[in-house]
C-alpha cells in the first residue's frame, strides 16, 4: 500500500515538473500567461465544479488571456482538494454574512438530506450554504487570483530574461550579434 502511494506521489511530482517546464515555455505576453493563471485560480475556487471549465474559458476570452492556462488553473479544485476547500469557503462566507454555519451543522444537514432526499430540503439547505459558499469563494478566489497573477507575471518575466541572457552569451561565443531580430556577424 505504501509503495503504491509513493509511486503515485512520484508520478504526480513528475507530472507537476513537466507541466511547470511547459508552463515556463508558454508563448504569449506575460500579461496573457499571468492573467490565464489568475482566471483559472479564481474560477477554480469561486465556481462550483461543473461550471468551472465553461466559466474559465468565457472569462479567458473576456480578459484576452491564455485559455489553456486558465483551463488548467481550474484544477486547483479537484477530488482531493474539494473536501478541504469547499467547507472552508462556506465557513468564511458564513462568518462574513453572519450566518450560523459550523462544520458539524453542515455535516448534520448533509446527512439528513442524504437520508431523506427531497427538493424542499435541498432548497432550504442550499440557500444559506450557497450564499456562504459564493461569498467565501469570491473573496478567496480574488485574493488567490491576484497573488497568482503577480507571482506568475514575475516568474515569466524573470524566466524570459534569463533565457535572453543565455542566448546573448551563446551568440557572443559564436561571434554573432543580434540586432532587432536579425543576426549579424561580429566584426
Amino acid at each position: 500500500m505504501f509503495k503504491r502511494y509513493m509511486r503515485m506521489c512520484m508520478r504526480l511530482w513528475r507530472m507537476t515538473k513537466t507541466l511547470y517546464h511547459k508552463f515556463k515555455r508558454t508563448r504569449g505576453t506575460p500579461y496573457s500567461v499571468a492573467m490565464g493563471v489568475a482566471v483559472g485560480l479564481f474560477v477554480g475556487i469561486a465556481v462550483p465544479i461543473g461550471l468551472q471549465v465553461p466559466g474559465s474559458i468565457l472569462m479567458a476570452f473576456a480578459f484576452r488571456c491564455n485559455k489553456l492556462i486558465a483551463f488548467f488553473g481550474t484544477f486547483v479544485s479537484n477530488a482531493y482538494t474539494v473536501p478541504i476547500i469547499y467547507p472552508l469557503l462556506c465557513l468564511l462566507g458564513a462568518r462574513i454574512l453572519g450566518v450560523d454555519v459550523t462544520l458539524s451543522s453542515m455535516n448534520k444537514d448533509i446527512m439528513a438530506l442524504i437520508k431523506t432526499p427531497s427538493w424542499s430540503g435541498l432548497l432550504e439547505f442550499g440557500d444559506e450554504l450557497l450564499w456562504s459558499f459564493l461569498v467565501g469563494g469570491v473573496i478567496v478566489g480574488v485574493i488567490s487570483g491576484v497573488i497568482g497573477y503577480y507571482l506568475t507575471y514575475w516568474l515569466v518575466v524573470r524566466h524570459r530574461a534569463k533565457v535572453q541572457i543565455k542566448m546573448d552569451k551563446a551568440r557572443a561565443r559564436l561571434g554573432v550579434a543580434s540586432v532587432g531580430g536579425s543576426v549579424l556577424p561580429v566584426l
